[in-house]
């Protein structure tokens, strides 16, 4: 359906971007800060903390091995390969610092 929508307006993409960006700029903080006000901390448990944890703790170390994998045959040298590994783990931080400010 993007495909089609982006073919569609390849006249007025223009005029679509700027929109989508200026509603993306207003609702972005709206959004990532009403994600945050519905946690509360009182109520979780030491299990489920540590469940939490664990399971992100596993998930990094799936995202870092599986962009290293990927960018093995790209023709990086090994530093590289590592810089690139760790480049795209900061996920999720504008929502963390947000969070924060609200």
């Amino acid at each position: 359906m993007a495909s089609l929508a982006g073919i569609g307006w390849t006249r007025n993409k223009a005029e679509v971007e700027k929109i989508i960006g200026f509603s993306w700029f207003v609702f972005k903080p709206l959004l990532f800060v009403l994600f945050g006000a519905e946690v509360s901390v009182a109520s979780l448990r030491r299990e489920t903390v540590g469940l939490c944890v664990a399971t992100l703790g596993v998930a990094v170390l799936i995202r870092i091995l599986t962009t290293f994998l990927m960018v093995c045959s790209a023709g990086f040298n090994i530093k590289e390969k590592i810089f690139i590994s760790s480049a795209w783990l900061p996920k999720a931080t504008v929502q963390v610092m947000i969070d924060r400010m609200a």
